[in-house]
C-alpha cells in the first residue's frame, strides 16, 4: 500500500482544517492509500483518525516520514498565504522542498492561494510550484494568482474536499443541544474581527430580531477556544431561550449533525457553509476573504454582506427570504450537486494515474 504524507494546517483543532483532514483520510483510503499526517498534535491526531501522525515542527521526524512514504499532499485549505505573517507560507513550501530533495512527488491538492501580496514569496511560491507532479486549486482566483507568481504548469480548478464530508454514524449530542436543535434553528457560525465593535452589535440586532419573530439561533463555534469566546461576547445582552450559544467542544461529527439538523445556515467560516452545502442547506455568506466569495459563487451567490460593509435590515430581508422558500433553495443546491462531484474527483484522479503509470511504480 502506498503511503502518502499530508501536510496542512492540521492538529490545531480548526473544525475546518480537521474538516479537510477527515475528508482527505477518508478519500485517500477508499482508493487505497495510507495517510501520514503532520500534526502539531501527534497523538489527538492519531487517535481521532487511526493513522500515523508525526509532529509538524520536528524536522526528523517530518524528513523521516517523506523519506518512507511514496508521494507529499500539501493542502488544502489557504495554505499559501500572507496576510498573518510570511511565515506560513514559508512553511509549506519547506515542507514541498523536503519532497523535492528526496525526490518525492508532491501534488498540491485543492489550496485556496493567496493573498500573497509579498513580492519575493511570489516568485518563491511560482519557483517551487512549478516542480510539484500536480497543482490543483479550489477556485479561479487562485489559479490567475499562481499564473502572476509565474507558475506554467497545468493547474485543476477543484472545489474543498470538504464537499465530501461522510457522516458514517450519527454522533450523540449532549441532551440540551439536541433538544434544541428539534427547533430547527439557524445556524450562525461566526468569528472575531479587527472592527468586532461594529460587527457584534449588527449580528445582536439580527439575532434579537430573529428571536423576536419566534426564530431559534444557534451559535456554533468552529475554533476553539477563540470562537467559543467570540459567541459568548454577541450572546451577551440577548436574554432568549431561543438563543442557545454551542460552549462545550464538539466533535466533527455533532458540528456536522448540527448544521444537518438547521433550517439555514449564516456563516463566516468558511467549511460552516460548506457542511451546508453538502447536505443541501440552505446557506448565506458573510464575507472576510475571497475564499468566501469564491465558495458562494460556485452556489451562484454573493455574500449577504463583507465586514467593512454591513446593514442589519438588509441582512434580515435575505434570511427571511430564504427561509420562505427554503424548498427551492434546496433544489438549487442538488442541482449543483454533479458538476461538484466531477470537480471533487479531479485531484484524487489525478493522483491514481500518477501512480498508475508504469514508470512510476
Amino acid at each position: 500500500m502506498k503511503k502518502l504524507v499530508l501536510s496542512g494546517f492540521f492538529g490545531f483543532d480548526n473544525a475546518g482544517d480537521e474538516a479537510i483532514l477527515f475528508t482527505v483520510i477518508q478519500q485517500i483510503r477508499k482508493r487505497g492509500y495510507e495517510p501520514i499526517v503532520l500534526s502539531a498534535n501527534p497523538a489527538k491526531t492519531s487517535s481521532l483518525y487511526g493513522v500515523e501522525s508525526v509532529h509538524r515542527m520536528k524536522l526528523k521526524e517530518i524528513f523521516s516520514a517523506i523519506k518512507r512514504s511514496d508521494g507529499l499532499i500539501s493542502g488544502g485549505g489557504s495554505l499559501l498565504q500572507d496576510v498573518t505573517s510570511a511565515q506560513n507560507s514559508i512553511y509549506y513550501l519547506g515542507i514541498m522542498q523536503i519532497a523535492f530533495f528526496l525526490k518525492k512527488p508532491v501534488f498540491v491538492f485543492a489550496q485556496g492561494i493567496g493573498p500573497l501580496q509579498r513580492k519575493g514569496l511570489r516568485r518563491l511560491t511560482g519557483s517551487l510550484l512549478n516542480r510539484a507532479t500536480y497543482l490543483s486549486v479550489r477556485d479561479d482566483d487562485s489559479k490567475s494568482l499562481l499564473r502572476a507568481c509565474g507558475v506554467k504548469k497545468e493547474i485543476d480548478v477543484t472545489v474543498d474536499p470538504v464537499l465530501q464530508f461522510e457522516l458514517m454514524d450519527k454522533p450523540t449530542l449532549p441532551s440540551s443541544l439536541e433538544s434544541f436543535l428539534h427547533k430547527k434553528p439557524i445556524v450562525f457560525s461566526l468569528r472575531s474581527w479587527h472592527n468586532d465593535e461594529q460587527l457584534i452589535p449588527y449580528y445582536q440586532e439580527i439575532i434579537r430580531t430573529l428571536n423576536d419573530k419566534g426564530i431559534p439561533v444557534l451559535l456554533l463555534p468552529f475554533h476553539q477556544p477563540s470562537d467559543t469566546t467570540f459567541a459568548q461576547t454577541v450572546q451577551t445582552s440577548i436574554e432568549n431561550p431561543l438563543l442557545y450559544t454551542c460552549e462545550e467542544p464538539l466533535s466533527l461529527e455533532q458540528m456536522f449533525a448540527c448544521i444537518q439538523q438547521s433550517s439555514m445556515v449564516y456563516g463566516m467560516r468558511l467549511h460552516a457553509l460548506i457542511f451546508a452545502a453538502s447536505q443541501n442547506i440552505p446557506f448565506v455568506g458573510l464575507s472576510y476573504d475571497p475564499k468566501i466569495d469564491a465558495f458562494l459563487s460556485l452556489y451562484k451567490q454573493t455574500p449577504i454582506a463583507t465586514v467593512e460593509s454591513f446593514n442589519a435590515n438588509q441582512t434580515l430581508g435575505v434570511i427571511y427570504e430564504t427561509m420562505n422558500h427554503l424548498d427551492n433553495e434546496q433544489e438549487k443546491l442538488h442541482s449543483i450537486r454533479e458538476e461538484v462531484q466531477r470537480l471533487l474527483d479531479i485531484p484524487l484522479n489525478a493522483i491514481d494515474v500518477h501512480f498508475s503509470t508504469p514508470s512510476k511504480r
